[in-house]
């Protein structure tokens, strides 16, 4: 499954934030490190307890837009309830 992130480039680095999922943001100096950071975030966002009852939306299929990424998630039993 991926999430998609919209990159995002001003006077102080990069920053990117999920579409799917409000809040859910990080930022950067480079390419190389948004990419991991966008990473981290998303499972850092999605680590929920088994016992939560929080329903995170899943992510579309497709995202149109300018700078518009992909990032994949890979579910567990801990991260994500549907």
């Amino acid at each position: 499954m991926q999430y998609h992130f919209r990159i995002h480039k001003d006077q102080d680095g990069l920053w990117a934030e999920c579409v799917e999922l409000p809040g859910c943001m990080t930022q950067a100096d480079s390419i190389p490190d948004l990419e991991k950071n966008m990473i981290e975030a998303l499972s850092l966002y999605l680590d929920e307890p088994a016992d939560s009852s929080i329903i995170f939306p899943l992510p579309r299929k497709k995202v149109s837009g300018k700078n518009i990424v992909a990032v994949p998630f890979f579910p567990n039993s801990r991260s994500t309830k549907y």
